[in-house]
Order: structure tokens, then C-alpha cells, then sequence
């Protein structure tokens, strides 16, 4: 029992590890194009196409110069590494917990522990997320960091506002993590179970970036709810389906609901494939080194 549980608490420990530079690297790669989406998102006159994402980088590039387009990618980082390393961590200890396709075929508790992992994740990162959409959205004049936000939020007494939104994203998470671990741990076990090895890295990336996109397409409107909450852009008293339903009202359903998916299309199964390839890379190495 002893060495059972030292074995675990050192794969947790790796998967932390795994899990940070998964997230790092994955989030490095698309940082322009994260900055974008926000920006498109949380407008609500601005109208979104890649045309227009183009513009907006091209000019940004040309007006501010190339590091502006990583402005808030501190804050990014910041909430990243420990969102991804706590994300892929607790979903090794509920899949254990739970005991996940132990005995047999467990797709609910697969399910369940994915939704459990995007909830803890989330409610952990969430004010480096809001302070993340704060600054991409600042006037790109003033240098201002992440600590500034907390700091300007402290001297307000708006500490509780990096929490605004909180509730629509946790509602988002529970479904997206579950739908996303759900996906790539099914593709995974099918695979094995055909082929009875494990995936290669092309594979790894190929179930992440399904697992990515489809999970991205069943939570998207949450996303703008969030990103609109977050950043001041609606009442503080409007709830989520107030909020769901003033957005399709004046913006419709594609230019509002899913304002800026076409991006994610390339983006979120990009940024997925990345971070669960380079995880599982990573956790393989760090396991077999520590046996």
C-alpha cells in the first residue's frame, strides 16, 4: 500500500509538472490569435471575420509593433501553467478516485471526472483569467502588467470583480472538460483496444484536436457571456440567460452566440492537440524515468 500510494503521489507530481509545460506551449504557439478573439468577442459593434482578424493583427503589428500582439500573454502564462497543471493533475487523481474504466467500460464516471476536472481547474485560475481579458482589452498606450490589475482591483475594493463571471464559466467548464476528457479518453481507449499499443504523438495530437473543437463547439456562448461579464461590457446585475438572450437578440446568432468561432475552428483544435500531445509526451518520459 505504501509504495501504491508513493507511486500515485508521484505521478501526480509528474502530471503537474507535464500539465504546466503542456499548457505553456500550447498557449505560447496561438497568443496572437487568443488576443484577437478577445478582442472580437467582447465587442459588440465590431464584426467578426477573418478578414477582419487579419486587419486587426496586421495593424496592431504595424502600429504597436510585434510584442503588442502578446500583450496580456504574462497574464496568459500566469493562469495557464497553473490551470493546465492542475487540470491534467486532477483528472489523474478523479480518474482514480472514481476508478475510471477499471473493471469495465465506465463512460459516466469518464464523463463525470472530466466535469469534475474542468470545474476545479477553473474555479482555482479564475481571476488570473479575468485579469488576462483586462489587459488584452487595455489601451495598448498604457504598459500595464498583471500585477497592476490586482493591485488597481485591491485599491478599489474590486477584488470580488476578478470573480464576475465565475458562474457562467464553471457552467461552461463542467461540460467542456467533461466533453473534452471524455473524447480524448474514449479515442484513446478505442485506439488501444484495436491496436493494443499506445498512440503515437501524431495520434495523441489528432484525438486532442477533436477532443478540443468539440468541447469548444458545445460551450462557445458561455464563453462570450464570460468574456462580456468579465471585462464590465454588460449590466453587473444581468444573468446568464438574460445575457444569452440580449446577445442573439441584438447580434444574432452567429455574430453573436459564436462570434469569432470560425477562429477557433483553427484554434482551439490547434492549441488541444498541443497541450494533450506534448502532456502525454511529457508524463510518459517523466513516469518511465522514476521507475
Amino acid at each position: 500500500m505504501h509504495n501504491g500510494g508513493s507511486k500515485n503521489q508521484k505521478k501526480t507530481g509528474s502530471a503537474l509538472v507535464a500539465g504546466a509545460i503542456a499548457g505553456a506551449t500550447a498557449k505560447t504557439v496561438i497568443a496572437p490569435l487568443e488576443r484577437s478573439k478577445i478582442y472580437f468577442q467582447v465587442s459588440s459593434t465590431e464584426k467578426y471575420s477573418i478578414r477582419a482578424v487579419l486587419h486587426f493583427i496586421a495593424d496592431t503589428y504595424r502600429t504597436h509593433g510585434f510584442t503588442t500582439l502578446f500583450k496580456g500573454h504574462s497574464a496568459q502564462l500566469a493562469r495557464v501553467i497553473p490551470f493546465s497543471a492542475i487540470q491534467f493533475a486532477s483528472h489523474e487523481k478523479y480518474s482514480q478516485w472514481l476508478r475510471v474504466d477499471v473493471d469495465s467500460h465506465t463512460p459516466w464516471r469518464r464523463l463525470l471526472s472530466g466535469a469534475l476536472t474542468g470545474l476545479t481547474a477553473s474555479f482555482c485560475t479564475y481571476p488570473l483569467d479575468s485579469a488576462r481579458a483586462i489587459l488584452a482589452i487595455s489601451d495598448p498606450q498604457h504598459k500595464h502588467t498583471l500585477a497592476w490589475v490586482f493591485v488597481d482591483a485591491y485599491k478599489n475594493g474590486k477584488l470580488r470583480s476578478l470573480y464576475r463571471g465565475v458562474i457562467p464559466t464553471l457552467l461552461g467548464m463542467a461540460p467542456y472538460g467533461g466533453i473534452a476528457f471524455f473524447t480524448f479518453d474514449s479515442l484513446t481507449l478505442i485506439h488501444k483496444e484495436q491496436t493494443g499499443r499506445q498512440m503515437s504523438n501524431l495520434e495523441n495530437f489528432a484525438c486532442g484536436a477533436v477532443a478540443g473543437v468539440t468541447s469548444q463547439a458545445a460551450t462557445y456562448p458561455l464563453d462570450i457571456v464570460r468574456r462580456r461579464m468579465q471585462t464590465g461590457r454588460l449590466p453587473s446585475d444581468c444573468g446568464i440567460v438574460d445575457a444569452l438572450r440580449m446577445i442573439i437578440k441584438n447580434e444574432g446568432f452567429m455574430n453573436g452566440w459564436y462570434k469569432g468561432f470560425s477562429m477557433n475552428l483553427f484554434k482551439s483544435p490547434l492549441t488541444s492537440g498541443i497541450s494533450f500531445m506534448t502532456y502525454q509526451t511529457l508524463l510518459a518520459k517523466f513516469v518511465n524515468r522514476s521507475t
